[in-house]
């Protein structure tokens, strides 16, 4: 079972997320940051920590948020699909596939 805790959740810091986003002119790259309840990305990433080693699919990457709050966790791959190329593929991370 998972507790999700909104305190612990918007502790999470996507600050790198949303620079390298910034870095490659994707659009909303402050939706990143924004609180648990405003955006799902702190909580996308908080549950990539609720697991080690395992294999995340993201559908509908678009601008690539979502994959990158994914990737959070390190231990994870993330491997994000988008059937019309938006720019995420241009964001590198080492265990994210676009």
């Amino acid at each position: 079972m998972i507790t999700l805790d909104q305190t612990e959740i918007d502790k999470i810091d996507l600050t790198w997320a949303e620079e390298m986003s910034q870095k490659e002119g994707l659009p909303h790259p402050h939706n990143l940051v924004s609180p648990c309840g405003m955006e799902p990305y702190k909580l996308y990433a908080f549950l990539s920590k609720t697991f080690d080693d395992g294999v995340i699919l993201d559908i509908g990457s678009h601008y690539g948020n979502s994959g990158l709050a994914l990737s959070y966790n390190e231990t994870n791959k993330v491997i994000s699909y988008e059937l019309t190329e938006h720019g995420a593929s241009n964001l590198k991370k080492d265990n994210i596939t676009w």
